[in-house]
C-alpha cells in the first residue's frame, strides 16, 4: 500500500497532526466529540482525545478500506479461513456473541455448540464457587492455576486484574511460559488439594499446554 494515494493522504494528514495540540483540534472541530465517539456492545469509545484530526481519522479509514480490511473482516466473521498458518477458522467472535447468534465455521453452524459449552462452563463455575465441586480429596478450591500463553493468557489476566477487587474468595495465579522460575513463583504456597488447574489453549500444541 506504500505510496498509493490513500497512503500518501494519510502521511500528509499525520504530518500535519503531529504539529497540532489536542486542544486546538477541539477549537477547530466543534463537533469533534460527537464525530469521534462510538457506541457498541454497551461500551462507549471516545477517540476525540487522541492526537489526530477528523481529516487524519478519515484518511486512516480510507487506507484501511483501500487495503481490503473490511472484506477481510467480513470473511473472518463468515467463518472463512483467513489465517493461513493455522488453516482453520478463527471463531473468537462466536464465543463472545450473545445467545441466539448464528455464526458458522467453514460453513458449519457453531453458535449452538458454543452456547452449550458456555452453559456447561457456567454450571461448573457455580459449582466451584459454591463448594459443590472440589478437589480429589473433597476439599474446596481456594486457588486457580491458569496455564496458557499469548492470547490464552492476556485476556483472562486482563479480566482478573479488572475484577479481582470485587471478590477475594478464590486466588488466581498465572503461568504463561515454561520457565521454571515463573512456574515456581506461580505455584508458591499453593495447596494441591485446594488448587484447580485450568489449561487454556486454542490448539493444545504449544509447549506450555
Amino acid at each position: 500500500m506504500a505510496e498509493t494515494p490513500a497512503w500518501t493522504a494519510l502521511k500528509t494528514a499525520a504530518k500535519a497532526d503531529a504539529e497540532r495540540r489536542i486542544r486546538s483540534l477541539f477549537d477547530d472541530e466543534p463537533d469533534r466529540l460527537e464525530g469521534l465517539s462510538f457506541e457498541a456492545a454497551g461500551l462507549t469509545l471516545d477517540l476525540s482525545k487522541q492526537p489526530w484530526s477528523r481529516v487524519g481519522a478519515t484518511a486512516a479509514v480510507a487506507l484501511a478500506q483501500a487495503a481490503g480490511v473490511e472484506a477481510a473482516r467480513d470473511r473472518l466473521f463468515a467463518g472463512e479461513i483467513v489465517n493461513r498458518t493455522e488453516s482453520r477458522p478463527a471463531m473468537h467472535m462466536a464465543l463472545r456473541a450473545a445467545a441466539g447468534a448464528d455464526f458458522k465455521a467453514a460453513g458449519k453452524p457453531v453458535s449452538e455448540e458454543v452456547e452449550d459449552v458456555r452453559d456447561a462452563m457456567q454450571d461448573f463455575v457455580a459449582a466451584v464457587r459454591s463448594g459443590m465441586a472440589g478437589g480429589a480429596t473433597g476439599r474446596r478450591f481456594r486457588n486457580v492455576l491458569h496455564i496458557g500463553i499469548g492470547g490464552s493468557d492476556l485476556g483472562p489476566r486482563l479480566i482478573w486484574e479488572a475484577l479481582r477487587p470485587l471478590d477475594s474468595d478464590i486466588q488466581l495465579r498465572f503461568a504463561a511460559n515454561i520457565d521454571g522460575a515463573e512456574f515456581a513463583a506461580a505455584t508458591a504456597g499453593l495447596d494441591p488439594e485446594e488448587t484447580l488447574v485450568v489449561v487454556v489453549s486454542k490448539t493444545f500444541t504449544t509447549q506450555e499446554t
